[in-house]
Formats: structure tokens, sequence, C-alpha cells
């Protein structure tokens, strides 16, 4: 698969493509013309990319997850996505009910 089906069928930009590569996320295979191939074990990377992504884990952890692929890794990763979402709904409660509080809507 050519770069640009690539991003169409991701909906994300060829940029976006070249610049995983550039970070080492995803290293696509090159034609004879220097042109870039996907194959399905660089879709199943990104798709990885994507749900990581996804979960706003950094450009840097998904590399270095990316390095190892430790299921290990993967759970603590994922834990520290939960504990942050966590604190984010608290956070949001707090704000809902500081609101509720100030400017009652009912």
């Amino acid at each position: 698969m050519k770069i640009n089906e690539l991003a169409k069928l991701y909906d994300i930009t060829a940029h976006t493509l070249r610049y995983y590569e550039k970070l080492g996320l995803i290293t696509p295979d090159y034609d004879e013309n220097g042109y870039r191939n996907y194959s399905y074990e660089h879709i199943e990377q990104l798709n990885t990319i994507r749900d990581l992504r996804y979960f706003d884990v950094s450009i840097t952890e998904i590399a270095d997850y990316l390095k190892q692929k430790e299921i290990s890794k993967t759970k603590e990763l994922l834990a520290f996505e939960i504990e942050a979402l966590h604190q984010l709904i608290s956070d949001s409660q707090k704000k809902n009910r500081t609101i509720n509080r100030t400017c009652p809507v009912n």
C-alpha cells in the first residue's frame, strides 16, 4: 500500500506518516523507484500508534513501547493512562460541583 492510500485509510496526512517514520515508529519498505510501501505489519504498527495516541500516550512513550513491546510495559502504560483518566474525571466532577453550587441551573 502506498503512503497516500494508507493516509486516506487512517484519515491522517502523508506528512504524519513521514513524521512517524522519521521518529522510527514505523519503517516502510521502499520499492525500486523509491516509493514507500506499507505491509500488513506496518498497518498493525499504525493501529497500535493510533490506539495509544487515542489514550493520549506521548510519541516518546509510544516509541519506547514499540522498541520493547513487552506485555508488562503495556500494562504499565495503560495503568498510567487509567490513573490519568481517573484524575481527569475527579477534576471534572469537582468543577461541576463548584459550578452547580455557585450558579444552580435548576
